[in-house]
């Protein structure tokens, strides 16, 4: 993971995974967090976050209920067991208190 990936690079800006299969909430979320300047990425599956998550970092990720068949906290489970580019859990999903 090179220092773009990472909180600790040189914006600072917190790294948020938005995962909606609605493309109005995803956009909405998208555009509020990033005025809050944030960096965000935003995929409309959980493919796609198990796909992000494999290349990126991120602080906290927003993820609807109603995601496909299941139910999105069915899918929470999944994607937390996924390591990221380095392959350090602490480093996908970092806990800022």
């Amino acid at each position: 993971m090179d220092a773009s990936q990472s909180r600790s690079d040189s914006t600072g800006k917190l790294r948020v995974l938005v995962v909606d299969d609605e493309k109005n909430i995803r956009t909405t979320l998208s555009l509020c967090l990033e005025q809050m300047d944030c960096y965000v990425k935003a995929v409309s599956s959980v493919d796609g976050a198990l796909a992000a998550l494999r290349h990126e970092s991120f602080d906290v990720a927003f993820l609807d209920l109603r995601l496909g068949e299941a139910n999105g906290l069915d899918h929470s489970q999944a994607l937390g067991g996924i390591g990221g580019a380095n392959d350090r859990d602490d480093d996908r999903f970092r806990d800022h208190r």
